[in-house]
């Protein structure tokens, strides 16, 4: 087996969302990472992260009537100075969804090239990392020598993510905690990038890529947080008990059946959030017919 690198000095952006629950604020025309939040890009908060930790260079994954914007930020200085290559999203239309998502923006972008035979550190633009939080997964990934999944960055109590929140609401998007999703990113070895650009990533990335980097043989590991408003009840349970070690793959026969209450209060709550979202938009929607 090749020996794996502990330092990561190459990171990979994915910035091509169209942000169409921020449509308010970005006017359809900006990119939701470039929103400045206390005078600077949302964006540049984790650039400055990662650069502090060693990064070198960053691939910016964009849509292509966004690239102007981004070649503009780093010229003008908005960014901190690394070396930055930017790469189109093979994906041009808003509201998409497709099981290998991820997979097939690293392979149909190139970059398989752009990382070549070393580690890399992939994340979301619009997730805000402590510094704290990345130097402890870093540390991590060098001492385990396995790829690393950034499941839960600590960013609900900072002043830049209660900004940002902030900003979410002022747009009317319907929760400004749908910015915490499941998997923020992961820290991969160039073996499990070669397994991850080959294999079909599911819909609910983190632990369906959990499951077939186990069946595959390539070692992987969740960086421990606090998992927040995960879509999937039994996914949620399942990674929070990975987490806690009471739980390994492959999963016992049946093993959902030891957590059917808590599964049963959870999918309660979630079904109460959505009834209440429901009527806050038949709200929104008698108040604006009034005023017609």
């Amino acid at each position: 087996m090749a020996k794996v690198s502990g330092r990561v000095t190459k990171a990979i952006i994915l910035a091509g969302g169209t942000g169409g629950r921020l449509h308010a604020l970005t006017g359809g025309s900006k990119n939701k990472v470039n929103l400045e939040i206390h005078g600077k890009p949302l964006i540049a908060y984790q650039l400055e992260a990662l650069k502090k930790l060693g990064v070198k260079q960053a691939a910016l994954v964009v849509r292509p009537d966004h690239e102007s914007e981004f070649e503009q930020m780093i010229e003008s200085g908005k960014y901190p100075k690394l070396d930055y290559k930017i790469v189109h999203t093979p994906f041009q239309k808003s509201g998409y969804r497709t099981r290998n998502m991820l997979a097939k923006v690293f392979r149909e972008a190139g970059l398989e090239t752009f990382a070549g035979k070393s580690p890399v550190i992939i994340t979301f633009g619009d997730a805000y990392y402590f510094s704290r939080f990345l130097k402890r997964a870093i540390a991590d990934f060098a001492m385990r020598k396995r790829t690393v999944f950034l499941a839960a960055p600590e960013y609900t109590t900072s002043a830049v993510e209660n900004a940002f929140a902030e900003r979410v609401v002022e747009s009317r998007s319907l929760s400004a905690r749908g910015y915490n999703p499941a998997l923020n990113g992961f820290i991969a070895t160039p073996r499990f990038l070669q397994f991850f650009s080959s294999r079909v990533a599911a819909e609910r990335p983190l632990l369906h890529l959990l499951r077939q980097a186990h069946e595959a043989g390539v070692p992987s590991a969740i960086m421990h947080g606090q998992l927040i408003n995960m879509n999937n009840p039994a996914d949620y349970i399942a990674i929070r008990e990975i987490l806690a070690g009471r739980l390994r793959f492959p999963f016992p026969k049946n093993w959902i059946r030891h957590y059917i209450p808590e599964l049963e209060r959870i999918t309660r709550q979630r079904e109460r959030r959505i009834q209440y979202k429901n009527r806050l938009k038949d709200h929104s929607r008698r108040k604006r017919r009034n005023l017609h």
